[in-house]
């Protein structure tokens, strides 16, 4: 598994961990959930940061970007 960010710098896998570890309860179960889904399905899919969230890319292209959000 590559691993980038948006400067297509790699980044550690732990970064990503530490972004997920750093969210409650169910946003981090979700996330986490999200990541293994997607790397179940894409296991060729590039994982990294990008714009400060977690994203994957396929082909230089984004496919998917996950972030914590809260409804107001």
């Amino acid at each position: 598994m590559k691993l980038i960010d948006h400067h297509n710098g790699v980044v550690s896998a732990e970064e990503i961990d530490q972004y997920l570890d750093a969210l409650e309860e169910p946003k981090r179960a979700t996330l986490a959930r999200l990541r293994r889904t997607i790397l179940d399905i894409l296991p060729e899919a590039e994982q990294g940061i990008s714009y400060g969230v977690p994203a994957f890319k396929v082909g230089g292209k984004t496919i998917a970007g996950s972030r914590r959000s809260r409804i107001i």
